[in-house]
C-alpha cells in the first residue's frame, strides 16, 4: 500500500511542478500479461471498469479508482471510524 500511495503523490507532484505525471524512472511499473482472454469473468469486467480497461485477466496488476468505501458495521460512530482509518478523512 505504502508503495502505491508513494507512486500516487510522485505523480501528483510532479504535475504540481510543471512536469509529465511519468513516474517509470522513479519505480518499477508492472507489466500487463502478454496472453488475454477471448472474454473476462463479471468480477474481471467489474475491476477492469474501475481500472479503466475492458477487464483484468489473472496475474495483470491494475490500481482501481476508488470511488466509495463501504462497511458491514452500521452502527454510526463505529463506521465514522472506521471510515477515517481507511483514509476517508471527509466523513
Amino acid at each position: 500500500i505504502h508503495l502505491i500511495i508513494g507512486r500516487g503523490v510522485t505523480s501528483k507532484a510532479r504535475v504540481a511542478l510543471g512536469r509529465d505525471a511519468s513516474v517509470a524512472h522513479t519505480f518499477n511499473l508492472p507489466i500487463a500479461p502478454t496472453d488475454t482472454p477471448k472474454g473476462y469473468s463479471l468480477a474481471q469486467k467489474m475491476v477492469g471498469k474501475a481500472c479503466g480497461v475492458d477487464g483484468v485477466p489473472p496475474g495483470q496488476y491494475c490500481e482501481p479508482t476508488m470511488t466509495t468505501v463501504g462497511s458491514q458495521d452500521t452502527t454510526g460512530p463505529m463506521t465514522r471510524d472506521e471510515l477515517k482509518r481507511l483514509a476517508c478523512l471527509g466523513f
